[in-house]
C-alpha cells in the first residue's frame, strides 16, 4: 500500500477499550485510517484519503485536538491549522503579526528536531507531550528558538530550558517593562558569600573560590524600572529539585520511571525485549514501546546540564509571576485600546520592532540546526552574574 510516493507499512497498538488495533500512517501527509482488521485499516485509510481531496482531512481535524503532532512531519500543517488558538497561548506584550512570526519559526525549530536521541522521544505518547510542554513554555516567554534557548532531549523526554536573554527580552523589552536589568547566576560550594538588604536593594556580594565545588544555589536579582531598586531571591539547590518533582515534566518522567524499575529489578519482573535486553514495556497511545535502563540512569539535574537547569528552574520561579502579571495587563490594554487605524499600525509597527531586534541576524530562510543549550552571552564588566 502507498500514499505520497511512500510504502506503508500496517502497524498496531493497543487501545485500552478495544484491544488490539492496526491501523495505516503516512507520514507525508499525515493521512491516517485504523480498524480492528487489517483491511478495515485499508479502508478507513482509503476512505479518509477519499474524502481529504475535497474537503478538509479527517486527520487535520483529528490534529486540531492533538495536544502537538505525532511526528515531527506534521508541525508545520499543525500549527497552520491552530495559529489562533497558538497567539492566544503566547505572550500578550508582543503584538499579533510578531507572534506569528515568532511562532512560525519555532515551529520549524521543532520539526527540525531529529536524529538518534528525539526519535525515541517523537514515539511515545509522553514523548509528545513532553514537546508540546516545551513548546508551550517557549511561547509563553516570547522565546525565539534557539536564539534565547533550546528543546533539550532528557531520556524519552524533552524540556525547554531558557537562556538569560530570554528571560531579558520577557521582562525588559516593550513598553510597561517592569524590569531594567536582570541577573541569574550560581553560587558554588566554596565561593565566600554574603546575602544583605541595605536601602531597600536585594544585594549579594561573592568572592570566588578555587576551586569553586559543586552548585549549591543560584541567585536571580531584578532593578524595577519603577522605583530603580533591586529585588531578588537566593534559590538553593534542594529547593530547586523540590520544585522541578512538580513542575519539570522531565524530571517527574525520570523519578516515576526510576521508581518503577527499581520496584521490578527488585522483584524480578522486568521484561525483556526480544535480544534479551531487560525493559519496561509500556503501550502508549500510538503502540507499544521499551523504556531502558539507560533511559533512566541520569537525572536532567545532573551532569553537564545541571547548571543551565537550575538557572532555568530559579529563573521560572522568581520571573513567572511577573509574566502572569504582564500578560493580563497587555490583555486588558488590548481590550481598552482604541481601534482606530493609525493605533493598529503604531503598535504593529512597535511589535515588529521588538521581534526583529531578537531576530535581526537570522533569515526566513535559515537551516535550524539540531537543538543545543544556548550559553548566556558574555559581557564586560558584569561581576558575578557570569558563570
Amino acid at each position: 500500500m502507498k500514499c505520497c510516493n511512500n510504502e506503508l507499512n500496517l502497524q498496531n497498538k493497543n487501545n485500552e477499550n478495544q484491544g488490539k488495533i492496526f491501523f495505516f500512517e503516512c507520514s507525508s501527509c499525515g493521512k491516517y485510517g485504523e480498524g480492528k482488521t487489517k483491511p478495515l485499516a485499508e479502508k478507513m485509510f482509503n476512505e479518509s484519503s477519499a474524502k481529504d481531496v475535497n474537503n478538509q482531512s479527517t486527520n487535520q481535524q483529528n490534529m486540531q485536538l492533538e495536544k502537538i503532532p505525532r511526528n515531527r512531519n506534521q508541525v508545520i500543517e499543525w500549527s497552520k491549522n491552530n495559529m489562533p488558538e497558538l497567539i492566544n497561548q503566547s505572550a500578550q506584550f508582543i503584538e499579533k503579526p510578531a507572534t506569528q512570526r515568532m511562532i512560525e519559526k519555532n515551529m520549524r525549530y521543532v520539526s527540525n528536531l531529529s536524529g538518534k536521541s528525539w526519535d525515541k522521544i517523537w514515539d511515545t505518547e509522553a514523548g509528545q507531550e513532553s514537546i508540546s510542554h516545551a513548546l508551550s513554555e517557549s511561547l509563553y516567554y516570547a522565546a525565539t528558538l534557539p536564539e534565547m534557548g533550546s528543546i533539550v532531549p532528557f531520556g524519552k523526554t524533552a524540556e525547554f530550558v531558557p537562556s538569560v536573554e530570554c528571560f531579558e527580552f520577557a521582562m525588559l523589552s516593550g513598553k510597561n517593562a517592569p524590569f531594567s536589568e536582570i541577573k541569574i547566576y550560581p553560587i558554588h560550594q566554596n565561593d565566600t558569600r554574603k546575602a544583605y538588604q541595605e536601602n531597600e536593594n536585594f544585594t549579594v556580594e561573592l568572592e570566588y573560590g578555587i576551586p569553586r565545588g559543586e552548585v549549591i544555589a543560584i541567585v536571580v536579582q531584578a532593578k524595577k524600572s519603577d522605583t530603580g531598586k533591586f529585588i531578588g531571591e537566593i534559590y538553593d539547590v534542594e529547593r530547586l529539585i523540590e520544585k522541578a518533582k512538580h513542575h519539570s515534566p522531565s524530571y517527574k518522567s525520570y523519578l516515576k520511571d526510576k521508581e518503577e524499575w527499581n520496584k521490578l529489578k527488585t522483584t524480578g519482573k522486568l521484561d525483556k525485549d526480544k535480544s534479551g535486553r531487560e525493559c519496561i514495556k509500556k503501550n502508549g497511545k500510538y503502540g507499544e514501546y521499551f523504556v531502558y535502563e539507560d533511559d533512566i540512569k541520569k537525572s536532567p539535574y545532573e551532569g553537564p546540564d545541571r547548571p543551565e537547569m537550575l538557572r532555568k528552574a530559579a529563573g521560572k520561579s522568581f520571573f513567572r509571576p511577573w509574566m502572569k502579571i504582564r500578560n493580563a495587563s497587555a490583555m486588558v490594554k488590548e481590550w481598552n485600546d482604541d481601534e482606530s487605524i493609525d493605533d493598529d499600525i503604531s503598535r504593529e509597527k512597535a511589535a515588529d520592532n521588538v521581534l526583529d531586534k531578537a531576530m535581526q541576524q537570522f533569515t526566513e530562510d535559515e537551516n535550524i540546526k539540531e537543538a543545543e543549550i544556548v550559553p548566556p552571552e558574555k559581557k564586560e564588566d558584569q561581576g558575578i552574574n557570569e558563570l
